[in-house]
């Protein structure tokens, strides 16, 4: 159920796996280790699947059945804290996401030492976290030093790549996008020789060369960028899974900016409806609410433009610090009206 459903994504095919387990535990008496196990891997196909508010109701469970079994201090939880972090981290709660990747980072320190690779893992999270918060310069030092820890045993791992892709999106979103788009290339280097080209876990770096890309107004070039990362996405995971609101909201960004408003509804209409399944990030909804409200405008659909704002302002204002961005972009597009 664990490589089917998590590793590999498929949640339908996971299911009958997923029952068979649970058949086998209620005709053991469901054991507390046991029915942990399973909730740990359940909380975690969910979240696979986009469906972060799920998953925290049964990772939520079998941390506290893991706490009964094991104690509270054991390495075990730290594999359960960091996907409910990374399950409370997609539905916006940053500050708790954080806490709970601090309290995975520490269990781990004390169970294995400051230079495990196990804390490779949870530095990335913590990072992840602090980034949402606007606190990039933090997030930056724990993403070093989970890649320092990680390129001193193996310098080819798949997650070196990962992380430089991590760092090169928080130089972008700190302002920086030539020393963005530097450390990018080399993340997409370091993965497509470590995984293959067409890889998912490559994706991610080609909407953050994207971005990039878009910040130094190089649009042909962002939207190449943009395009791939959803090619890849698509062919591994299917045409409707949340992972490809990103890429596709990029899409509509540049076509607005290259004035081609119907493109951008396509782009972004298809976005939304990817994710209207998931538990998204609400700075990420309200950016696509916001190309939305652009699109419509420019379209000449002024009600239906000034309604999807509404959302667009009610998402970013629930981000918190991770909205201002796009909170300032929408209170500009709105004074130029």
């Amino acid at each position: 159920m664990f490589v089917v459903g998590y590793k590999l994504g498929r949640k339908a095919e996971a299911q009958p796996w997923v029952d068979h387990a649970e058949a086998l535990l209620r005709r053991r008496g469901q054991p507390d280790r046991e029915r942990a196990q399973w909730l740990h891997h359940v909380g975690m196909i969910a979240i696979a699947a986009g469906d972060s508010a799920g998953a925290e109701a049964f990772v939520s469970e079998a941390i506290g059945l893991y706490e009964k079994v094991f104690g509270p201090d054991h390495p075990r939880l730290v594999g359960l804290f960091n996907a409910l972090g990374a399950s409370k981290l997609r539905g916006g709660k940053y500050v708790e996401a954080q806490q709970l990747f601090e309290r995975a980072v520490a269990l781990d320190e004390r169970a294995h030492g400051s230079g495990h690779p196990d804390l490779a893992l949870p530095l990335n999270n913590l990072a992840l976290s602090l980034e949402r918060q606007n606190r990039y310069a933090e997030a930056i030092a724990a993403l070093q030093r989970s890649q320092a820890i990680l390129e001193a045993i193996n310098p080819k791992d798949p997650t070196v790549g990962v992380i430089r892709q991590n760092v090169g999106g928080m130089l972008q979103l700190s302002g920086k996008p030539v020393e963005a788009l530097t450390e990018l290339t080399a993340a997409l280097a370091h993965l497509e020789a470590a995984l293959a080209p067409d890889h998912p876990a490559v994706a991610g770096v080609f909407t953050f060369i994207g971005d990039a890309k878009r910040d130094l107004a190089d649009y042909p070039g962002a939207r190449a960028a943009y395009e791939r990362g959803c090619e890849i996405r698509e062919k591994a995971l299917g045409p409707d899974h949340p992972d490809l609101g990103l890429c596709l909201l990029g899409q509509a960004q540049i076509d607005l900016l290259e004035q081609k408003p119907a493109a951008a509804l396509q782009h972004v209409d298809r976005a939304l409806k990817n994710v209207a399944a998931a538990t998204s990030d609400p700075g990420d909804l309200g950016l696509m609410h916001l190309a939305r409200a652009q699109a419509l405008r420019a379209t000449g659909a002024a009600a239906e433009s000034a309604e999807e704002a509404k959302l667009a302002r009610e998402s970013l204002k629930l981000a918190g610090v991770a909205g201002e961005r796009g909170m300032k972009q929408l209170e500009a597009w709105e004074a130029a009206k």
